[in-house]
């Protein structure tokens, strides 16, 4: 394996929607990485709440996550997060990176978070803190993780094998795997999905991954899945007749087909 980074980032940032990507939470940490323990350990970490989107309640109010803001109200009161200008955000960004000399930004599904930090920094005239320093996708890093047997054997345990025969390779799939709790939720803040995000990291390197780019993974099982057809007759199911197929990657939305009489 390539020698490894000394210092990077974990990042992750919450906007608004896909078609408005102007960030209201900013999280990250700033990681070593440790010869002795074979893994990345937090250094600093940062969260701000950036008022020019928080605090515009009708901007808010169309986030994907706007039935989040109790849980940000408990952050700011409770001194876990910083409630910080976009400009004065981006800035202490820009100078973390020159402190701790870090080489590297990881972030999942990352062109979405530097699309969001682009469009971020072009609409409130801000300095885009990614525009000197590489930038991978902690997803295709992942991969090893989601093409182990183990977590196959774990997916297919707990159902979470879509219609079209594909294994997700979310943040939170992979949590709950590398967790061992099937039950776990992800918390959809930025500071506390960045250190869900080392874990995978450092879970990653352990079977052998680099910090370079790789390609999105899409990893098919082999599970068969039925395929229901329901016959239907004055608006009730008669009969329904099950096959089994490996994979059925044009099925998108459901595994059962209903003819009506």
């Amino acid at each position: 394996m390539k020698s490894l980074p000394k210092r990077i980032i974990v990042l992750d940032t919450e906007f608004v929607s896909q078609s408005n990507k102007l960030i209201y939470d900013l999280g990250y940490v700033v990681c070593e990485y440790s010869e002795d323990k074979g893994e990345y350990e937090v250094i600093h970490s940062y969260q701000a709440v950036l008022k020019q989107v928080y605090d515009n309640r009708e901007l808010f109010g169309t986030a994907h996550y706007k039935g989040k803001r109790p849980k940000y109200i408990a952050l700011l009161k409770g001194h876990k997060a910083k409630r910080h200008y976009v400009g004065h955000a981006f800035n202490t960004l820009t100078n973390v990176i020159d402190k701790y000399e870090v080489e590297a930004v990881l972030a999942y599904s990352s062109m979405a978070d530097e699309g969001a930090f682009r469009d971020t920094s072009e609409f409130y005239s801000a300095n885009n803190p990614l525009d000197n320093v590489a930038v991978y996708d902690l997803h295709g890093i992942c991969t090893p993780i989601f093409e182990s047997k183990e977590y196959l054997e774990f997916a297919e345990k707990q159902s979470m094998i879509n219609p079209s025969g594909y294994l997700p390779t979310n943040v939170e799939t992979g949590c709950k795997y590398i967790y061992g709790d099937p039950s776990f939720i992800e918390d959809h803040t930025a500071l506390s999905d960045s250190l869900n995000e080392l874990d995978l990291l450092n879970v990653a390197l352990k079977l052998g991954a680099e910090i370079k780019e790789y390609s999105k993974p899409f990893i098919a099982s082999d599970v068969l899945q039925p395929l229901n057809i329901e016959i239907v007759e004055n608006g009730k199911v008669q009969k329904t007749y099950t096959y089994q197929y490996k994979t059925k990657r044009n099925m998108k939305k459901s595994n059962t087909i209903r003819l009506s009489k």
